[in-house]
């Protein structure tokens, strides 16, 4: 983002190279801007830097060790903020109309309220966690937050986030939107995500992907287990895996029919890898021996589909550097 280069350049000359906490609180400074743009702030990127130098300058090392892990995180620029002036506060009536942060579906009232709050990633803001909780010990509680993909902690639950289950924000909202839906009430600092929780809008999430799988020659189907086209795609040839499928490139013609009528979403990498074990399984299928004739071995599929997947691509003719 261009308009953030002169914070950078500017923190160029902050960072103390004996001070590893300071030097992590400056690389975060995309993460702050992005916080400050969810708070609905007038002037966020004045805020965000005034707010940097402000924290730059406290210089007790235990105030360091202890707030290091959350000076990136919503809830504490804005805590830090309305307590040292940086940030005005709440008007008289939203103080009155309901406890600050805290957020109801309209007409209802409830008697527990789920702390909620984002975490996101220094380098991706798009991608993160997301903490809910702690929470009531009930079953239906549990429920819904499995349900969401959430996983237990010693005090409530956490999601990843990563760039095939995000935004972030939108996986935010949707997680509140869940819990206002069975009743209960959500906490949050974050005053952008309180108002798109009862707003009720978000992108709904991309469940089904098919993704490089770590060996060359497979491919990794995430969705799940109640998808409409799990069973299709284990009696297709796949492999049952945490988070999905295995499913084999020399398979490749029967999954690609599967996946015709279903929500799958392709993987640039994924998508070439495909591109590639066609090309390979044209190949060994027009240069296959003919039956009763002396020929020499041909590659198979699976031999040029390595030669393909190795092999340097040429450089276009028109990019290559003119003769002197």
């Amino acid at each position: 983002m261009k308009c953030l280069i002169p914070v950078k350049l500017w923190l160029h000359h902050k960072i103390h190279a004996k001070h590893p906490e300071k030097r992590r609180f400056c690389a975060s400074y995309v993460n702050i801007f992005h916080v400050f743009l969810a708070l609905g702030v007038p002037s966020p990127l004045q805020l965000s830097k005034a707010y940097m130098m402000r924290i730059l300058k406290e210089k007790d090392e235990d105030w360091w060790q202890q707030n290091n892990g959350s000076l990136d995180q919503p809830w504490f620029i804005r805590k830090y903020c309305l307590e040292n002036g940086l940030m005005p506060a709440p008007a008289e009536e939203e103080i009155s109309s309901a406890p600050e942060g805290h957020f109801l579906a309209p007409g209802r009232n409830a008697d527990t309220f789920i702390p909620l709050r984002l975490e996101r990633n220094t380098e991706y803001p798009q991608q993160g966690r997301i903490i809910a909780g702690p929470g009531p010990d009930t079953r239906a509680f549990t429920d819904i937050m499995e349900q969401l993909g959430f996983l237990p902690e010693e005090e409530g639950y956490s999601r990843v986030i990563d760039k095939y289950s995000g935004p972030l924000f939108d996986r935010g909202t949707e997680t509140g939107c869940r819990l206002l839906e069975m009743g209960y009430g959500v906490f949050t600092a974050e005053a952008a995500l309180g108002k798109a929780i009862l707003s009720g809008k978000y992108t709904p999430e991309k469940t089904c992907w098919v993704l490089p799988d770590q060996e060359a020659e497979w491919l990794m189907l995430r969705c799940p287990a109640n998808a409409a086209a799990y069973p299709y795609l284990l009696q297709g040839g796949g492999l049952r895996a945490p988070g999905g499928v295995r499913f084999p490139l020399s398979r490749a013609s029967r999954l690609q029919d599967i996946l015709k009528n279903t929500p799958f979403h392709v993987d640039p990498e994924a998508q070439q890898r495909l591109d590639m074990w066609q090309k390979a399984a044209l190949h060994a299928s027009i240069y296959q021996p003919r039956r009763h004739k002396q020929h020499p071995p041909t590659a198979t599929a699976t031999d040029i589909f390595q030669t393909l997947l190795h092999s340097t691509p040429a450089v276009p003719l028109d990019l290559t550097d003119d003769e002197p």
